[in-house]
């Protein structure tokens, strides 16, 4: 497993350090994801707090619920050509807190 950070233009991938610290170091932010073999988890606060995503999520997410919000992200990863170069023959997507 690795921990992994997608923002609007670049995939970063490491171990070890935690999210947060990963963030704050290089003054990024992106979707938390941890990256396992075949599938891809993605932290909850991509659905919780839709307005830090922007490029993610539309202008009026919070109106959505919980469900079309996580069904918008999933398309949103399932396109991304970083993740589709990281796993180029497809990966499940699941959800983690």
């Amino acid at each position: 497993m690795s921990r992994a950070l997608l923002t609007e233009f670049k995939l970063f991938v490491w171990d070890g350090t935690p999210h947060a610290d990963f963030e704050h170091n290089l003054g990024v932010q992106g979707i938390r994801l941890l990256l396992r073999d075949g599938g891809v988890q993605v932290h909850h606060e991509t659905v919780a707090m839709p307005e830090h995503f922007p490029w993610v999520l539309p202008e009026n997410a919070e109106a959505l619920d919980m469900d079309d919000r996580r069904r918008l992200v999933e398309e949103y990863l399932t396109a991304s050509e970083p993740l589709k170069q990281f796993y180029p023959t497809g990966f499940s997507i699941s959800w983690y807190y």
